[in-house]
Parts: structure tokens; sequence; C-alpha cells
């Protein structure tokens, strides 16, 4: 992705890492077993906030409107979930309904993608990401409220869906969010906090903007906790890279985590070789070729 300059272009277009499946293969998306080697552990997750029951929020206020679970949907709404879940229209047709929907980005629209994005149906992630493109809707703030709860889903791909979304929704005003839902996936019950946390750095990274340097310089503060994964070292290393996020305290930062790379090199051969290049792209990243 070509780098942008701070702040230049708003909003950041995040992209999103959900492969689309095969046209007419439409199965409940599953995410692979995650690998306890491979995971980054600390603070548990916070608990996950209840959805909105149909998506329907308080106009342009965004206020989330809680409404009887027994209460009967629209026949819009139901008309809506029904057409994503027919698979008797091509995938990839509903796909770009959903997407539609989003570019559409009024009132009715936003009341269609946040009763989608409530339903365990395969195109809710879809739809919860399509809410992104509420940047220049008067919807925007129900938009944002709605995409707010998603940040703490137990579902992961709903949770990924919904990180893009936001950054791309709300740019930088979103850091704060983003952080906050960072620091509370370090562990998740379903295993996946590195593909979550993965998500969420990127997003930071896409967003360019320096106000996330605190954040991803504490990320990377943790890598001596167990179970440290040197790939989600290097996706914080990528984010704080461009010249538009290299700031002195990234750099520090960066060179700093190559040290402790250095002190902690295993004696195995092909183990040893692999810590050296995690620790030769931390210190390119940092401008330092030695130990500071």
């Amino acid at each position: 992705k070509p780098e942008v300059a701070p702040e230049a272009v708003r909003p950041v277009k995040v992209k999103p890492e959900t492969p689309l499946p095969i046209p007419g293969d439409d199965p409940m998306p599953t995410l692979p077993p995650a690998v306890p080697a491979q995971t980054v552990n600390a603070t548990p997750a916070t608990a996950p906030a209840k959805n909105i029951p149909g998506g329907v929020t308080d106009g342009a206020s965004g206020t989330p409107v809680t409404t009887s679970p027994g209460a009967k949907r629209p026949d819009d709404v139901v008309a809506a979930i029904n057409r994503c879940k027919d698979t008797s229209i091509p995938l990839e047709t509903r796909q770009d309904e959903v997407k539609k929907m989003g570019k559409k980005a009024d009132s009715q629209s936003l009341k269609l993608l946040t009763a989608i994005g409530d339903e365990r149906i395969y195109l809710n992630w879809s739809a919860v990401e399509a809410i992104g493109s509420f940047v220049d809707s008067p919807e925007k703030p129900a938009a944002a409220a709605y995409l707010k709860t998603k940040l703490s889903s137990d579902d992961s791909q709903i949770m990924c869906a919904a990180v893009r979304a936001y950054a791309t929704l709300l740019s930088k005003d979103g850091i704060p969010d983003l952080a906050s839902a960072l620091k509370g996936n370090h562990e998740r019950p379903d295993g996946h906090q590195e593909i979550v946390c993965s998500a969420i750095v990127k997003a930071m990274g896409e967003i360019g903007s320096t106000d996330a340097i605190p954040a991803l310089k504490g990320e990377i503060e943790r890598s001596e906790e167990k179970g440290w994964s040197l790939e989600y070292g290097s996706k914080l290393v990528e984010a704080m890279t461009p010249s538009h996020m290299n700031t002195a305290e990234a750099r520090a930062a960066m060179a700093a985590y190559a040290n402790r790379l250095e002190a902690r090199k295993p004696a195995d051969k092909m183990a040893k070789a692999y810590f050296e290049a995690k620790i030769a792209e931390a210190r390119k990243a940092a401008h330092v070729d030695t130990p500071q």
C-alpha cells in the first residue's frame, strides 16, 4: 500500500484481510485453530458488548436504541436478511448488494446493514465492514456507535471487520477506541488474539497518524511476555516503519525491541537465523545497525 502523508487523506480505506470465498460456496466462516506458541498473552479480554437488536439507532445522535428480543422485525429487515441467506442467489451478487448499501449510506441502509451484521449468517462481517463507508453521511455518528459495540465482539471475524470499518470511518479519531480494543484482546476465549490484535495494528498503521505510536510502542514492549510471536512483532515494526510514523519514539521502541531479541537468541541454527532476520528488520526500521 502506498504511503500517505499524515492525516493528508481522510478517510483511510483499510484493506480487508479476510479472503472472499468462492462464489456459490456459502458456509459459516471459520478461522483456523489458535496455535499457543503464536499467541499474544496478557490481560483478559473485555466482555463482548451486547448487540443492538435490529441494528436500530437514534438517528444522527448515534445513541443505540434497544428493543425487546421478542419484538417483531420490520418486513424490510426480514427481507434483507433472507436475501443475504438465500443460497440460490450467487454469493458475489449478495456481497455486491451489501456493499451498495454501504455506499448508499442513508438511514435505511444503516438499519438493514446493522440488522444483517447482528445475524449469525455468512455475510454478517461484510455488512459490518460496509458501515465503514458512512464517512460523509449524516448517519455517521450512528454508524460509529454501532461499530463501537462490535469492537468487543466475541466473533473474531466480526471483530476484524469492525476494526477495519471503524478505522475507515473515523480515521485518527478512532485511535483511542482501537487502542483500548488492542489492550482488551491480548487474550480471547476463542484463542484468536493474534489475529485480532494484528488487524488492529494494521488498521492503526494504515490510518497513518502518530497518535497511534504510544499504543504501538506499548505493544512491542510486551515482547518478553510468554507466548510472544515474532510475526506479530514484525507487524508492529511494519506499522511504525513508514516515514510519517517513524518518529523518535517509534525508532527507540524498535531499537530496544531488537536488543531484547538479540539477548535471547537461541542456539539452534535455524531458530537463530529466524531471530537474526527479525532483529535486522527492527534495526533497519529504527535506523540503527548495531545494539544501542
